[in-house]
Order: C-alpha cells, then structure tokens, then sequence
C-alpha cells in the first residue's frame, strides 16, 4: 500500500490550541472533546486495536455548524474524520493521521425532519439511529427496509457513506436504492443542496451517487432523503438443511419465481458457523435436528399470510421430494422467527471463537457461488489449521468468508504474514471470479490493498482524478477508500 504520510504536515501544537479554541466558539467548548480518556471512550468502536487519537472529537448541532467546522479544519490544513455510529468494520472512521485530525461527529443531528406517508420520503438528520428511522416509518404505516446487525447504533449518515447493504436487499436493494436527496457539506464547508424528495429528476449528472458509498471522502452527509415502502402484513420464516450449496442456487429460482417480490430475504449459513452458535450460544435452538453442510434462511413477506404460508410448505415439499433439501422448519410464531433470525445473527458473535480471523466481504456472480465457495475452501485448505466459516446473502451473491486460527494467540507474531497469504488467495479467487472484494462494507482504510489487487490501473485513477477534484487537498478522511 502506497505511504500516504507524507501528504499531512504535522500540526504544531499552538496551531493545534488555536483551532480547537475556534471549533469551541462554533458547536460551544462541551461539544468539543480533548482530553484522552473521553477521546478512547468514545471513539473505541472505531479503533479496533490501532494505537492513537484524534486533535479532537467535535459535535455539531445542524448543518450551519458543520460547514464552520469543515471550514475552520480547512483554513487549518487540518485533515478531518466523519464519524457515525462507529459500527463499520473497514476502518472508514480510523482516526488517522493519530494526533493531526479532527474528529466530526454526528450524534447530534439526530431529528427526523418529514414524513410522507403519500410521497413515499422521510427526511432526516444524518445522526439518526437506523432503528429509529425504521421505528417512525412503521408509525407511518410504512417500511424503511434497510436491516443489519448494528441498527440499534449505526447512523443514516453512515450507512449511506458505506452504501449499506443487510439482510433485505435481495427484495428492496441497497442504501444507493433507498435515498431520494442528499444535504452534503463539502470539504471547503460549502454546503451542496441535493436534498430534493424526487422519484424522477434527470437534470444533469445524478450528484448524489458521488457521496454515496464514498466513505466520508468527498464530504460530510448531513441530511437525507430516504425512501419508504409500503408496511408488509405477513412475514413467513424458515430454515431449510440443503443437499449441496447448488442446491441453494436452485431454491433461489423456485422461490423467485413462486413469489416474486415477496422473496425479501435468503440467507446462506455453513454447517461449521452452526456448530459454533449451538456449542458457546445454547439459547439458541436449532429448529431442526438434521445435520447438514449449509443451511438456507427464508424470510417471505406480503400482504396475505395465508396464502404465504400454503405456497411455501407446497414448494418446501417440491424442494423435498426433488432431494434440493434434507429437512425444513417454518415458524408458526413470532418467536420463532425470531429465534432463526438470531441463529443468523449469531454468526458474528461465535466468529471470536475462530481464534485470530481475517474477515472477507465477497461478491460474486449468483450463479457462481457454488463453484466460488469449492474454490475457496480448497484455497485455504492450504492452511491444516485454518478454519473457514462462510454466511451471507446468497440472493444477491454477497458471502462473509471467515478464515480463523483457534490455536493461535492474537499476538503471535507469524499471525500478520498469515493474514496477508490467506487474504491474497481470498482476494485471488474473487478476481478469478469476476467478484469485488467488498460488498456492503466499503473499503476504508483496512481494505486499501485488496482494492488495488482487485481493479485494474484505470478504474483507480478515475477514483482518485474525481476525488482530487472534489478535496484537492487530501483533507477529507486521508487515508480511505482511494489509494493516494
């Protein structure tokens, strides 16, 4: 990875003082943060484990401040961090360069602004809680489909910087799908209005789409505006053990074209991640006692229950009769739905028992996984000791590929030269694939190399013409997404 050090000059310590004095006089001096142990507690989430603060953490209160907070770092040549939730797993809120950067969070911006019901839109803050918004479109009768792990903390902003993915997007798409209009403060601190509540609007080129995904790099999203749905009155659950991961390609086709948009979710889990989650989370039953190599998670949702249930238990026994599935269980309960679904979820929390694991965020053709996921393990079989667990999104081809070593320390020092090897044959088998190597988790600053191995020498100097163009200065979040 190229060495972006060099593009930073270290910020004298009186200069320092004097800008934190002026970001006091802009958000009020309790809405700057300094001292180290407020600094580590609440940036924690974002450290994982990398020694070093920020100059400062600043909240704001609306858009207004933003911009004089920007444009104040930016008289500075003080590099700054957008921060969210703190809930990304790329580093895209690392705080880097340590001790030379300001730190801008968003909790503050907290308000829900519009709701309409008739249009479809909710505006909102960019510091909102994702199940807050979720909790008031449901008040309005309606849906905002966005689902992942960390809703409970995660932030619109956020979400939107990294083009969220999660668990529904088979059905309703992804963050990109999900936003109307944008209110972007850009790295000068002019504020760009796109915050427009439009299903049509082909004046010029489509600005919001820049910011989108890009990681806080070419601005600070402020406000949103965000799609709803109709609210869904029937939801069914099942789990099914399947013959072979083919077979979960095959039940992709059937339920796609039983149901339609009905199909919300289709969530694939390997046999290793189920042994994990029933021998350290015993809470969570398993719903059926067949073992199998992969396990298939179906959640169904529309507006007749009835109806809904009748065409799955028909196409479940089809899938039983044809040997596609060895075993099925649909939830006649709330609880338990609930309970499959945190059998899916669980699949992070039983990772920490993988020992060290290096974490891999694929893409790849639909149709392909089955022969990707062969391929894959053969790869890491390379490694006797190295375990693989593999869950994820199977409708929309996106797969978690966990590659733990339980019998390794997190300090052993061979634990890094491990880690590049075992990325590079991941990275590998995605390219060979014709995959991306992330999928909803962005790039941030842990995934720059993987993003330099896996596209081509054109595709890069795009990225980084556009984001020169945008902060020619490099003061925008250093250090992420684009290689500099």
């Amino acid at each position: 990875m190229a060495d972006t050090s060099a593009q930073v000059t270290p910020f004298e310590a009186s200069g320092g003082t004097r800008l934190i004095e002026r970001l006091a006089a802009i958000v009020g001096a309790r809405h700057v943060v300094t001292g180290e142990t407020d600094l580590s507690a609440q940036t924690a989430n974002v450290l994982h484990g990398v020694k070093g603060l920020p100059l400062c953490l600043v909240y704001p209160a609306d858009v207004g401040e933003v911009s004089a907070v920007v444009r104040a770092c930016a008289d500075a040549g003080m590099p700054m961090v957008p921060m969210g939730g703190n809930t990304g797993l790329a580093g895209g809120t690392r705080p880097w360069p340590a001790g030379q950067c300001v730190m801008i969070g968003l909790k503050r911006m907290n308000r829900i602004l519009d709701v309409s019901s008739e249009g479809g839109t909710m505006t909102v803050q960019a510091g909102c809680i994702l199940a807050d918004v979720q909790a008031e479109a449901l008040r309005h009768d309606r849906l905002f489909p966005l689902s992942l792990g960390a809703e409970g903390s995660c932030q619109i902003g956020g979400n939107i910087a990294t083009n969220a993915g999660g668990v529904n997007a088979l059905r309703y798409g992804v963050m990109r799908d999900l936003v109307f209009g944008l209110e972007v403060v850009l790295p000068d601190g002019s504020v760009l209005d796109l915050n427009r509540s439009l299903r049509k609007d082909n004046a010029g080129y489509d600005l919001k789409h820049l910011f989108i995904g890009s990681g806080g790099t070419l601005g600070i999203i402020t406000a949103a505006v965000l799609r709803l749905f109709p609210k869904p009155r029937a939801h069914m659950t099942a789990m099914t053990a399947l013959r072979d991961a083919d077979a979960a390609i095959e039940m992709l086709g059937r339920l796609s074209s039983r149901f339609g948009e009905s199909l919300t979710s289709l969530e694939l889990i390997d046999a290793l991640t189920i042994q994990l989650v029933g021998r350290h989370l015993p809470s969570i039953a398993m719903p059926y006692a067949t073992e199998g190599d992969w396990h298939l998670l179906i959640e169904l949702s529309g507006r007749d229950e009835t109806e809904l249930a009748a065409g799955l238990e028909e196409l479940l026994g089809g899938a039983f009769e044809d040997g596609l599935i060895t075993d099925a269980s649909i939830a006649t309960s709330i609880a338990q739905s609930r309970n499959i679904w945190a059998l899916r979820h669980a699949t992070a929390e039983v990772a920490k028992h993988l020992g060290p694991r290096f974490a891999n965020d694929a893409s790849v053709p639909v149709g392909a996984q089955p022969a990707f996921l062969a391929e894959v393990r053969r790869r890491v079989a390379a490694w006797p000791e190295a375990m693989l667990t593999v869950y994820g999104h199977v409708g929309d081809g996106n797969l978690h590929l966990l590659v733990g070593f339980p019998g390794r320390s997190a300090d052993d020092p061979a634990i890094p030269e491990l880690r590049r090897a075992v990325e590079a044959a991941v990275t590998a088998t995605i390219v060979a694939f014709n995959g991306s190597v992330t999928a909803e988790h962005g790039i941030g600053f842990n995934y720059l190399q993987k993003l330099i191995d896996s596209r081509n020498a054109a595709e890069i100097a795009v990225m980084q013409q556009l984001r020169r163009s945008i902060d020619p200065r490099n003061l925008m979040n250093p250090g992420k997404v684009v290689p500099t």
